[in-house]
């Protein structure tokens, strides 16, 4: 890794991890136990980074300087200027918002090609309000061409926010006004602030309007594409753009009409009920029916599948209540996002519609997760469930406890047999919609929603762990294997063989590298902790019903042979449970 990667490393770890702890010994993982040397034109710097912090020392003139930084203050420190948008330098987050993630070949936007949509554009109507981004003496047309750089590609809407107010917070003293705008209307004020923008008429004491970052991201956006928003009766649309309405000069004449419209949906919301449950019980756990096919439709088929169960999930929660039969068919149709890239490409006109549902129907969060999983999310077809349940039944297992670590919705519960039924169900996800929608699937099941990574399961206490791990090229944050540096699969199945009890089977499907991989570490410490029941390559369509695509993947079975305690008698164990004698 390039110092110019590290801080970007950083960066992306310290969003996904709020945890001061897990930031601290992250960061002594990065830079490791490492002494580096740098001549420069002002002198001679060395720096060293260890278990306990990181030392500089440095030459000013002819005199030696030296200063130390604990890793909690050196974590600290960084996470404030990340706060602040002071981290990475302006230039860098403007690649980053438009480089960072993966996008499939069809749909990713290329620079060539933004600058063919930049010069394509006609000139974008941000005089009146957007020249307050920058002081006078910056061109406008450079704040423009970056703006629609940042704002045409695919990223996550808290990716653009990010850029945005650090660029604004570089310019200007937070809470001083930045810059009068004057335009037809009168003359705004904007007052940059930590949290957001506050927005002033002088001339009328009556206008003020504080916007947040995710807000006057939406405003910014609006004006650097020039898409004026429809006006519509689409009660959901009108409320995310309420304080559009409020701040833009050319919105107030519909407040009027739209605030009825408000009146009518809050009256609605009031005597509405989704479903009609009068008569109809709440339904137990879901299990599939006799003769249950999996659904085989194209990409628009599946995504209105999601849409639906989605719709079901906020009602059951807005209603505080388990889902009826019927209901649970609809849930138990939600395939994830796994090959639907389209429905989170904003540039994909025969995917508007859907894309403007998406991003009205999930909170940020939500939206965020789905569109992560694009690449990853891929649910188990019933013909494999089914095939892992008959190998078991033919291991002599019958009930017990059973782990489901990546569960997506649940489909390796809703395919347990009859026979298997008074099973004491776990499971963890990590994606909300998918884990809520479990819930409601099996709520006698115990379910958490979390990263697998996070859970604290006793070791030695299940008797059967099944699952569809995370495929991946990359690792997760668990001090306790964090010397074994473990792609992710690998993570799933070593934890997984720890939380068996002596005996317990773990059947899992996984990334073939798992067993073609060059490096034998992994497997030899599979060898050492239990013994491989069978092998089964499955075909590479396996997963093409459920995510229309082609993964090539392995069904293992293992059985763990024994208690082992992971560290403490490793030596031991090979030097005389192994050869006996140890000589």
């Amino acid at each position: 890794m390039t110092g110019q990667e590290i801080p970007y490393k950083i960066y992306e770890f310290y969003r996904n991890n709020p945890e001061e702890t897990d930031r601290e010994a992250y960061l002594y993982e990065l830079y490791g136990d490492v002494k580096r040397e740098a001549h420069t034109k002002d002198g001679i710097l060395t720096a060293e980074s260890g278990s306990s912090g990181f030392y500089i020392l440095w030459s000013e003139g002819t005199s030696m300087k030296e200063a130390f930084w604990y890793w909690d203050e050196v974590s600290l420190e960084i996470g404030k200027r990340i706060e602040k948008g002071t981290y990475l330098p302006l230039l860098s987050v403007s690649e980053e918002a438009l480089e960072n993630g993966e996008e499939t070949e069809e749909e990713t936007l290329q620079p060539e090609k933004v600058q063919e949509v930049i010069e394509e554009k006609e000139p974008i109507p941000l005089e009146e309000i957007g020249i307050a981004f920058y002081k006078q003496n910056i061109q406008a047309d450079i704040l423009k061409k970056m703006l629609c750089l940042v704002y045409t590609t695919n990223q996550l809407p808290e990716e653009k926010d990010h850029f945005l107010k650090m660029l604004l917070l570089r310019e200007v003293p937070e809470g001083q006004p930045y810059y009068l705008v004057r335009t037809e209307h009168g003359s705004y004020e904007l007052c940059i602030q930590e949290n957001g923008i506050k927005i002033t008429l002088p001339e009328s004491q009556d206008f003020l309007q504080e916007l947040s970052w995710d807000q006057f991201g939406g405003l910014t956006a609006h004006l650097a594409e020039e898409d004026q928003i429809a006006y519509t009766e689409d009660s959901e649309t009108l409320e995310q753009q309420e304080n559009m309405y409020r701040l833009l000069p050319w919105f107030p004449a519909l407040w009027e009409e739209y605030s009825e419209i408000l009146k009518k949906e809050e009256l609605w919301q009031e005597g509405r009920t989704s479903v009609q449950t009068e008569g109809k019980e709440e339904a137990g756990d879901y299990y599939y029916p006799e003769g249950w096919l999996q659904f085989t439709g194209g990409d628009k088929s599946r995504y209105q599948k999601n849409i639906r169960a989605i719709r079901i999930l906020k009602t059951l929660e807005q209603e505080e209540r388990n889902a009826t039969k019927e209901e649970q068919e609809i849930l138990a149709g939600y395939v994830g996002w796994g090959g639907l890239p389209n429905a989170f490409n904003s540039k994909r006109p025969e995917w508007k519609k859907e894309y403007q549902e998406l991003k009205e129907l999930l909170t940020a969060e939500e939206y965020a997760q789905a569109r992560a999983s694009v690449n990853s999310s891929f649910y188990t077809p019933p013909e494999v469930v089914r095939g892992v349940y008959k190998a078991l039944e033919q291991f002599g297992f019958q009930k017990g406890k059973i782990l489901e670590p990546a569960m997506g919705i649940g489909n390796f519960f809703h395919g347990l047999p009859e026979s298997m039924q008074k099973s004491q169900l776990y499971g963890v996800e990590i994606d909300a919609i998918s884990g809520r929608i479990a819930q409601k699937l099996h709520p006698s099941a115990s379910i958490q929603i979390k990263g697998f990574e996070k859970t604290e399961f006793e070791d030695n206490s299940f008797d059967v762990i099944v699952g569809n791990v995370p495929f991946g090229d990359f690792r997760l944050y668990d001090p306790r294997y964090k010397k074994m540096k473990l792609k992710v699969h690998d993570y799933f199945i070593r934890k997984s063989m720890d939380l068996l009890r002596p005996g317990g089977i773990l059947a899992v499907v996984t990334s073939k590298g798992t067993l073609d991989k060059n490096d034998s570490a992994v497997r030899k410490n599979l060898a050492e902790q239990a013994d491989l029941l069978g092998a089964v390559r499955l075909p590479a369509d396996s997963f093409g019903k459920s995510a229309n695509t082609a993964v090539t993947s392995d069904l293992l079975f293992f059985r763990k042979s024994r208690a082992f305690d992971w560290g403490a008698d490793l030596d031991l164990y090979r030097a005389y449970g192994r050869h006996g004698t140890g000589k």
